[in-house]
Parts: C-alpha cells; sequence; structure tokens
C-alpha cells in the first residue's frame, strides 16, 4: 500500500505545476503568440472588420478565478499568469476604458518583477471637434504604463485605429475650445529590459493635440522595432551613431515624416546584425526630390556601409533614385529577397537597377511599378530580368493610378521570356513561382490583358516543365467584373491545357482545372 500512497502523494503535488504550464499556455500565450505577429506582420494592411483581430481575443483571468478554489489559489499565486495582458476594444465606451485600465493595473501588480507583455488593440470613431473621450482616456492609460512600469516592459504590441467621421453640419463647435486627445512620448532608453517594440497607429491627420513620439537611443536589448503611421522618430547625434542597436534583427518603419525616414537610416547604420529591414516613407503631397533627399540623407552613410546579416530588404520611398541610392551604398552580401515599392520606371533608373541585382544572390524579388516615365524601356527592363539569374520568386505589381499601361508592360515581359535563342543565356532559369497584380479599369483594357496573360502561360509552361506556379492577383473595373475576370481565365481553354501536377495557375487565389481532369469529371 505504501508505494500506492507514494505515487498519489506525488501526482497530487504535480497538479498545481501541470494546471500552471495548462494555464500559462491557454491564458497568458493564447491560440497566437507574438511571434506569429513579428512574422507575418498581420497588421500592415490589416481591415478593422477584419475577422483576424478576433483571434486575440482572449478570456480574462478573471473567468479561470471562478472555477474552483484550487485554480483561484495557483492563478493569483503564479505571477508569470498575470504578466501577459491583451486586450481588444471595438468603439468602446469610457467605462470600458476604464475597466481595462483596472485590470492592466491587476496584472502589473500580480505580475511582481516579472518581465511584462502588453497588447492592446482598439479601433474607434472619431469626429473633428468633438471630444474623443474612449481616446483620451485610453491614451492616458497608456502613457501611464509607459512611464510608471516601462522598466518592466519586455513586448510591446499597441494598434489604435481611429476613423474620422463627418461633421454634423447644423452643430457649431468652436475648434479652439475642443480639448483634442494628446500623443505622448516613447523612451525605450527607460525599458532595459524591451526587445519588442510594435506600433501601429492610424489618426487623421492633425487629429491628435501633440503627437507620439519615439526617441531611440543605444540599446543593447531590443530585437524587433516596428513602427508605422503618423509617429515622429528620433535619435541622438544621427551622424555620430555607431552600433548602438547590436541585438536588433527586425527593423519595419513606415511613415509620413521624411525627418523620421532620416533618423530611420541613422539606427540602420547603428545596428549592425540586422536582418530584415523594411523602410516606407509615403507623403501626403507629392514632393520635390530634392526635400526628400535632403532628409533621406543616404549620402552622409560611408560608401558601402556593411550589413553583412541582411537578408531581407524592403524599400519604398516614392523615388527611384532613393532606393538606388540605398542599394548602392550598403554591402548586401547576404541579401536573398528584395522588395522595390513605388518603383519610378524609366530608362535610367532600370539599367542602374540591373547592374546592382548582379552583386545579390537573390531567391525573391518583388518590383512593384509605381510610374512608367519612358515609352521604351524594353531593353533596360530585359537587362532587370536577365540579372535575375538565382530568383525562384518573382512578383510584378502594378499601382492603380498607371493601368493604361499594363498591356504594353505585359507585351514586353512576353517579348523578353520568348526570344531566348540556343545560343543565349536562359532567362529566369532558377524561376519557380511567378506573380502579377494589377487592376484592369473596363472590358476593353481586359481583352487585351487576356491575350498577354494566355501568351505568358504559354511560354512558361514550354520554359519550365516541372513545379512551377503563375499567380494573378487582379482587381476589376467593377463588381460585376470579378465573374468576367475570374471565369475568363478559369475556363480559357489554352491556360487549362498548361495545367498539369507539376504546373499551376491561379487567380485571386482559385486554381484553375486541368481540361484533361474537367473532361473527366
Amino acid at each position: 500500500m505504501a508505494p500506492k500512497s507514494t505515487v498519489r502523494r506525488s501526482t497530487t503535488l504535480m497538479v498545481p505545476e501541470i494546471l500552471t504550464r495548462v494555464l500559462e499556455f491557454a491564458i497568458a500565450k493564447g491560440e497566437f503568440d507574438c511571434n506569429y505577429i513579428k512574422l507575418y506582420h498581420i497588421f500592415d494592411d490589416i481591415e478593422p472588420s477584419s475577422d483576424i483581430l478576433e483571434n486575440f481575443l482572449g478570456d480574462t483571468l478573471q473567468t479561470y478565478l471562478t472555477v474552483c478554489k484550487t485554480w483561484y489559489e495557483i492563478i493569483t499565486s503564479t505571477p508569470a499568469l498575470w504578466a501577459t495582458f491583451s486586450t481588444v476594444l471595438r468603439f468602446p465606451q469610457p467605462s470600458h476604458i476604464a475597466h481595462m485600465s483596472s485590470m492592466l493595473d491587476m496584472h502589473f501588480r500580480r505580475s511582481k518583477a516579472v518581465p511584462f507583455t502588453l497588447f492592446f488593440l482598439t479601433i474607434m470613431e472619431g469626429k473633428n471637434g468633438v471630444v474623443n473621450e474612449p481616446l483620451s482616456a485610453a491614451l492616458r492609460m497608456l502613457e501611464r504604463a509607459f512611464t510608471q512600469q516601462g522598466h518592466r516592459l519586455e513586448t510591446v504590441y499597441l494598434v489604435m485605429s481611429v476613423s474620422e467621421t463627418s461633421e454634423d453640419p447644423t452643430q457649431l463647435y468652436d475648434h479652439d475650445q475642443i480639448q483634442r486627445p494628446a500623443g505622448f512620448t516613447v523612451l525605450p532608453v527607460d525599458m532595459p529590459v524591451l526587445k519588442s517594440l510594435d506600433f501601429h497607429l492610424t489618426f487623421p491627420r492633425s487629429y491628435l493635440d501633440r503627437a507620439f513620439q519615439v526617441k531611440l537611443a543605444p540599446h543593447t536589448h531590443l530585437e524587433y522595432i516596428h513602427i508605422y503611421g503618423e509617429i515622429e522618430i528620433s535619435v541622438p547625434n544621427p551622424s555620430l551613431v555607431t552600433a548602438t542597436f547590436p541585438n536588433l534583427r527586425n527593423l519595419s518603419l513606415r511613415t509620413q515624416d521624411t525627418k523620421s525616414f532620416s533618423d530611420a537610416w541613422a539606427i540602420v547604420r547603428g545596428s549592425p546584425n540586422i536582418e530584415v529591414l523594411h523602410l516606407d516613407c509615403q507623403r501626403h503631397h507629392s514632393p520635390l526630390t530634392a526635400e526628400f533627399n535632403s532628409y533621406f540623407d543616404v549620402t552622409s552613410a560611408p560608401a558601402f556601409h556593411s550589413l553583412p546579416r541582411l537578408q531581407s530588404l524592403d524599400v519604398t520611398s516614392g523615388f527611384a533614385a532613393t532606393s538606388l541610392d540605398v542599394l548602392n551604398r550598403v554591402s548586401l552580401p547576404s541579401l536573398t529577397s528584395l522588395k522595390l515599392g513605388n518603383f519610378l520606371f524609366d530608362n535610367h533608373s532600370l539599367t542602374e537597377l540591373a547592374t546592382l541585382l548582379v552583386h545579390y544572390p537573390l531567391e525573391s524579388f518583388m518590383l512593384e511599378i509605381g510610374t512608367i516615365k519612358d515609352s521604351s524601356y524594353e531593353v533596360a527592363f530585359e537587362a532587370v530580368i536577365n540579372s535575375l539569374i538565382s530568383v525562384k520568386r518573382l512578383e510584378l505589381i502594378f499601382t492603380v493610378l498607371i493601368v493604361t499601361n499594363q498591356k504594353p508592360f505585359l507585351e514586353a515581359l512576353t517579348n523578353i521570356l520568348d526570344q531566348e535563342g540556343p545560343s543565349e543565356a536562359p532567362t529566369l532559369p532558377a524561376l519557380q513561382d511567378l506573380w502579377f497584380i494589377f487592376t484592369v479599369t473596363e472590358t476593353s483594357d481586359w481583352h487585351g490583358t487576356l491575350r498577354n496573360i494566355i501568351s505568358i502561360v504559354s511560354i512558361c509552361r514550354r520554359k519550365y516543365p516541372s513545379e512551377f506556379s503563375i499567380h494573378f492577383l487582379i482587381t476589376p473595373w467593377s463588381l460585376e467584373g470579378i465573374e468576367i475576370v475570374e471565369h475568363s481565365l478559369l475556363e480559357d481553354t489554352n491556360i487549362r491545357r498548361c495545367i498539369s501536377k507539376t504546373f499551376e495557375v491561379s487567380v485571386n487565389g482559385k486554381c484553375v482545372e486541368c481540361l484533361e481532369t474537367r473532361n473527366l469529371t
């Protein structure tokens, strides 16, 4: 009987530990952990109504406290279970914010000295000229958390979206007397254990009385920085920055403030071990190149500044010159993924780009064509394509602003893919995935585009007989156009003849069926 009793006592002693582990995983971490957010950047282009937000709605610890006395004792005596605070608020009332504020204080108090994870997402509406009390209350709560508990924060995800509704024309507002919500300043230097900082803030312009600011000073623990929206970013003495962020691996800055974009370059220079870099600066108006480059002063960086660990680079500036300056002045021996957004498509830029691409071991390349300046660019574009000798994934994206230029572009690409002869080097010899993303404005445009798509599919089927896929993401001219676009591609006999077990074509996520397979059914 003694051994049996021993086993019983051992099992009893293990129950709190097991329960603690289960609760820590189920409550504190949830179904999706922070690494999921960091990896996929799910908030980059998220819609407030997206169902993905529901995945981050978790039960609070209050629910589990009432299960039984044992659960209550374990939860209240385990600081690690209180070291993560996660909440999602949709169009909250001031009372909701007050409740969340008291809950946050409880989490800080009961988690004691355990490094803290703060995840806060809220979606609100606001009227210009009307006090937004929920937003003001939320900002006061967050500012208090940063100033009073900043030394505890290890991971911060702050996502706030405010959409502005129209003013009531019958209501008179004294705009000078309205107290607008105020942003605050975040000082990571006062957060010694901080590893991840993710701010995604979208507010109407001039909605806040005081802007959000992030002042980045030397920090040895920061590994991940992602800042999106109307946020001012600054570093002290940017011209003197040297290895001030030695552990930074992932940096993503999307801002419309050119001064912040300039300081971003100083952060890059101070991050010798960075592996993923995303820089995006889009102005509300059409800026002058000279003005922009005076802020984004890549010329102040040493020639061939080295980022030996950088594997993924994504640059969107609205100016080919700025994107090319970055590539010209940085040595990137490990670069395998390159994305150039809103690229100026002209002969000079394409020629310079082609000479740069041959130096990188690229496996993935994305080119978003923002503006086509020259009418004849096939030779320069061919040089770019021929420089991608190791690329496995190629994405070509048209912005909605240049839909009239899609047909000649597709014709140029068709000619480039189809012109190689016996004595010529193969075009894109390592290619496995080809993506096209563009918009069609009307039926007449679509008929010409369709002919080029069929030609490209047929050429690729001949050039790449095994393990190849082509994906088309097409936005049509109307809701009715969706059916026309998808049906014309999904049912095209020439495209369906190309389909096999190793050759795939998809349209807006729908796979084209093999002609023989359809006939058998």
